[in-house]
């Protein structure tokens, strides 16, 4: 859905919290995601996860990252929609039996939900979208031990599948298995896998737009794979602000929060806090990537911005 090719799709595990509810449950999250249907077709299907307690998997539709938001928009209306017979956001009523059934959903205090995002990998011609060269550098970005707790902090989870992180990963496929951070073993498409689950609306949309974020950043042919860090990646997104809101306001909220209290002296030599406010004021972004380094290096520290506490 949407203008080709830069499609993603969406895995979300939800938890019932109760069975006997599941089915109906399903049944609404279909009925609302798949109302409007432009070509006739489901935007979503709901299927069984054997990692899943007494859930499902809510999967879409290949989309592009506008479609994907103005899709799931519906979903979060009802979601945060509160009261007996309360008006939604966009003034639609909903009665309170169908707002209590899809508020007993869980994802995010769970020990088993995750959110996968995919990203297409090729043409609509079969033709190769995701060069070797960009997977690599995807490899890498998701494999470097300095990008670790950066990672963790934005898919809001302490550990990831299978073997973890493993810096000296190689793009062959024997190395590569199904659960790691980013699964290319999808004929189409490359599959990130680092989120927890959610139902929070703002963090769900900095999940989509961190994925697409981060397949325009590794194609960037003036960034080689040596580039691929936290702090290059940092700088390349403030710069898209306008198309990544969700994103750029998460990591804000996370990484700059103590700012003001914490003395930077120590760990930036002789700039002062009121050198690195001109630097910000003059836009230079070497001040915004002190900041995140020494947040980044201080997570353990102060357990309230780390992984664990999001």
């Amino acid at each position: 859905l949407g203008k080709a090719p830069h499609y993603m799709g969406v895995e979300l595990e939800v938890e019932s919290g109760d069975i006997f509810h599941r089915e109906n449950q399903a049944r609404l999250v279909l009925q609302i995601l798949n109302q409007d249907s432009e070509d006739g077709n489901d935007f979503v299907i709901c299927k069984s996860d054997a990692s899943l307690e007494d859930g499902f998997e809510i999967c879409t539709r290949p989309a592009t990252l506008e479609i994907q938001k103005q899709k799931w928009s519906k979903f979060f209306d009802v979601l945060n929609c509160s009261g007996g017979y309360a008006r939604d956001r966009r003034g639609i009523v909903q009665n309170q039996s169908r707002v209590e059934r899809l508020n007993s959903l869980k994802s995010r205090n769970t020990t088993t939900c995750g959110m996968h995002i995919h990203l297409s990998k090729l043409n609509q011609d079969g033709s190769p979208l995701m060069s070797q060269k960009q997977q690599k550098k995807l490899t890498v970005f998701f494999n470097a031990s300095e990008n670790l707790k950066f990672l963790q902090t934005i898919g809001q989870r302490g550990s990831f599948y299978g073997g973890g992180y493993d810096s000296s990963k190689t793009m062959r496929s024997e190395q590569m298995r199904r659960s790691e951070a980013v699964n290319f073993q999808n004929e189409y498409t490359a599959e990130i896998r680092i989120f927890i689950g959610t139902l929070r609306e703002d963090h769900f949309y900095k999940n989509l737009e961190f994925a697409h974020a981060i397949k325009r950043f590794t194609r960037d042919k003036f960034l080689s794979w040596e580039k691929m860090t936290y702090g290059n990646f940092i700088q390349w997104v403030m710069k898209e602000e306008k198309r990544y809101p969700y994103l750029v306001r998460f990591i804000h909220q996370r990484f700059f929060k103590f700012a003001d209290v914490i003395d930077f002296q120590r760990s930036i030599g002789r700039k002062s806090m009121d050198q690195l406010r001109q630097l910000e004021r003059a836009g230079k972004r070497i001040a915004l990537g002190y900041r995140l380094h020494f947040e980044l290096s201080r997570l353990d520290e102060y357990p309230q911005i780390g992984p664990s506490s999001l």
